[in-house]
């Protein structure tokens, strides 16, 4: 598992687990990774395979997109300088900032694409908020399209609140027509040290 991007993101979840544990941790973020400590972690990963045998490599974040595709490409090219090395890759992104330039590299090289799409637009747009996008949900379905367009391999993530709980049915007729075949359901966690945020799930 790879953090590109450190605890950075583009979105204020109002749920978000990750920024929740960045906040407990002596460094919150550690902001982009740079080429160096890029380079550096491929010549481990050979290492540690001693140059053949395979590779799973999952980019997540924050958000992983952040770091721009010219670190992916750079990415990619260190781990072809070592041929003996079989690299599967699949990346965990909000979706948010995936373009046509994107959709085609993710194409390209294999990648299987984990997009963070918590339902139809009411529940989601209550808890995923960005600064600068006025419906991350349309937005999102939006750049699905573009996998699709790109017949990119994609799952679908969806956070389950206590609210989205109870409503099962709206839920899986979103996914019907959407026509989203591989989905799978988190459960919404509370805040370190909070036992009751509303937002979570019970057991």
């Amino acid at each position: 598992m790879i953090k590109p991007s450190s605890a950075l993101c583009n979105l204020r979840c109002r749920y978000c687990f990750y920024m929740d544990e960045s906040k407990n941790r002596d460094v919150p973020s550690h902001g982009l990774m740079d080429e160096e400590t890029m380079k550096l972690l491929v010549s481990r990963i050979s290492e540690y395979l001693d140059g053949n045998g395979i590779a799973n490599i999952s980019f997540q974040g924050g958000e992983p997109t952040l770091a721009g595709i010219g670190y992916f490409r750079s990415f990619i090219e260190e781990m072809r300088k070592h041929p003996g090395i079989e690299s599967h890759y699949s990346i965990q992104t909000n979706g948010t900032l995936i373009d046509e330039e994107f959709a085609s590299f993710f194409k390209e090289n294999g990648f299987l694409v984990g997009v963070s799409l918590d339902g139809y637009e009411e529940n989601m747009n209550r808890f995923r908020v960005g600064p600068n996008i006025e419906n991350v949900h349309a937005k999102v379905l939006e750049n699905i399209g573009l996998l699709k367009k790109a017949e990119v391999d994609f799952n679908i993530l969806t956070v389950v609140t206590r609210d989205l709980a109870k409503h099962p049915r709206q839920l899986f007729e979103f996914y019907l027509s959407e026509h989203f075949e591989y989905v799978q359901l988190i459960p919404c966690l509370p805040a370190f040290g909070v036992e009751d945020d509303g937002m979570s799930m019970t057991p």
